[in-house]
């Protein structure tokens, strides 16, 4: 645990399913993306934004009042954090992409969660905290999501996905705060960023969420009633804000800001969220396979209005394992790919897997996003050829012997717009200032942070 100054996931392993289609992000209520903890429907229901101040940038970024460690299994990244009193313990997987926190519970009304699976930890009990409250009706916390029930004065949840997974359950409210597996330092150390905050309480689920490996999943879309915001007009954090440093085994999670910055390779570049859908998006101004810009305002424009998708930008999206561009794109990043590679990757599903001595590999190119304000993202090949070895401290690929199968995970088949999920984020500080609307950007090594 780091405290700065102001002290007060079977869709390929879980969360690897394709995006159809961003054309969504036009239309609230559409019909959302396709992965494991997409919401079918999006952020439904009233998005409540925080207030949107103009744009400043902020030089230095602000910095964090608590990090966190955070840990990686099958494709996911994880958070502790604990409920009630005495405290219980979930694991929860982080999504940037959508706005509730829930997890399995067990509670007197419907006893254990039906269909929900064995995870890393016990389901919550609600009965053993002292501090819950059930949300009754014409007092539902969550508008939008979770609405009056029609077997008790209760207020009743529930969520689909589009690969068919969904659950239900209860809104609770309850003491939440973030913290780590030691049980111990969380209670005695991390309970100043406990709030009250409402969550699903879930007591049937169906789908992929019996098999993964996290209890539940936290949303951190932007929302003025996210656990952020809570957070923050507890008064426990400075700033509304938060930042993710990741690496494919984890990182760590940063509240009110960014890690004071010596695990920062270079300045924090800051750059306006696009559009107030609720979601973190950024204007992308150019897109460079290696040293050749496949799109930018002077080259094939029309492709960066595609990548944008239309004028609501890129999408941020930690909750999806790995990165997606329009199906527009083909054409030319296989002509490029192949050249730049000398006949190595076309980057399209024919050569999704193949084999590649550790010479073949160092010729697979950077990818290199670049946004307003010159924020700037590299997709390493490390990052996005799965299975490729990696020092866990450098994040640098580790030489290896003979020949290695390896998996492109920077997939080009969406209709429209751009999702950087977690693998493009990889080696990266990343702020999501829900405060100034913006995001920030720095080469980073998160390792570092806690000296592993």
């Amino acid at each position: 645990m780091i405290f700065g100054n102001y002290c007060k996931p079977a869709a390929r392993a879980m969360g690897k399913c394709s995006l159809r289609s961003l054309a969504w992000l036009l239309a609230p209520n559409a019909v959302s993306s396709s992965h494991n903890h997409r919401e079918l429907l999006g952020l439904r229901g009233a998005v409540h934004l925080p207030k949107k101040h103009s744009i400043r940038i902020l030089e230095p970024p602000p910095a964090a009042n608590v990090t966190v460690p955070i840990h990686a299994m099958k494709g996911s990244h994880h958070a502790d954090i604990y409920i009630g009193s005495p405290p219980q313990r979930q694991t929860v997987i982080l999504d940037t992409g959508s706005r509730i926190v829930a997890f399995p519970c067990k509670s007197k009304v419907a006893g254990n969660c039906k269909g929900c699976g064995k995870h890393v930890n016990p389901y919550f009990d609600v009965t053993k905290s002292t501090t819950h409250r059930f949300s009754k009706c014409g007092s539902c916390l969550m508008d939008g999501i979770s609405t009056c029930s029609l077997y008790g004065n209760r207020c009743a949840m529930e969520q689909r996905y589009t690969e068919g997974s969904k659950w239900s359950g209860d809104e609770v409210e309850d003491v939440v705060w973030f913290g780590s597996a030691d049980k111990l330092e969380s209670v005695e150390v991390d309970m100043q960023l406990a709030v009250f905050h409402a969550f699903g309480c879930q007591s049937k689920s169906e789908g992929l969420f019996r098999e993964q490996y996290a209890d539940g999943i936290l949303g951190l879309a932007l929302d003025d009633r996210s656990i952020i915001s809570a957070t923050h007009k507890a008064g426990a954090i400075a700033i509304n804000a938060f930042s993710l440093c990741l690496t494919p085994k984890g990182g760590t999670l940063s509240l009110g800001g960014t890690h004071p910055t010596e695990h920062h390779l270079e300045k924090m570049r800051m750059t306006p969220i696009t559009r107030d859908h609720g979601l973190y998006s950024i204007e992308m101004e150019s897109l460079e396979v290696g040293d050749v810009v496949v799109t930018s305002k002077e080259v094939k424009p029309s492709l960066l209005r595609r990548i944008n998708n239309g004028k609501n930008g890129c999408l941020f999206d930690s909750g999806t394992t790995d990165s997606f561009l329009p199906a527009m794109f083909a054409d030319d990043m296989a002509h490029i790919g192949m050249n730049v590679t000398g006949g190595l990757m076309d980057f399209s599903s024919a050569m999704r897997t193949r084999t590649f001595t550790f010479e073949e590999f160092l010729r697979l190119p950077d990818i290199t996003f670049r946004f307003a304000n010159n924020a700037t993202l590299v997709l390493q090949s490390q990052y996005y050829m799965e299975n490729t070895p990696i020092d866990d401290l450098t994040g640098e690929p580790q030489r290896w012997e003979k020949s290695k199968s390896l998996s492109n995970r920077l997939y080009v088949e969406e209709q429209d717009g751009a999702v950087l999920g977690a693998n493009a984020m990889f080696g990266h500080d990343i702020l999501f200032d829900a405060q100034e609307h913006q995001i920030g950007i720095a080469k980073a090594k998160c390792s570092s942070i806690f000296g592993k």
